[in-house]
């Protein structure tokens, strides 16, 4: 699994993007990758 976030230009939406089977043991990783937005 891999997990990417795009942010938009103006930092009004962002998008977290998951590839592959979300497994809840990288529940960690996922919460990780939205925490500073």
């Amino acid at each position: 699994m891999s997990i990417s976030l795009n942010v938009s230009s103006d930092n009004k939406i962002a998008t977290i993007s998951i590839i592959g089977r979300f497994d809840f043991s990288l529940h960690n990783e996922f919460r990780k990758s939205y925490k500073d937005v």
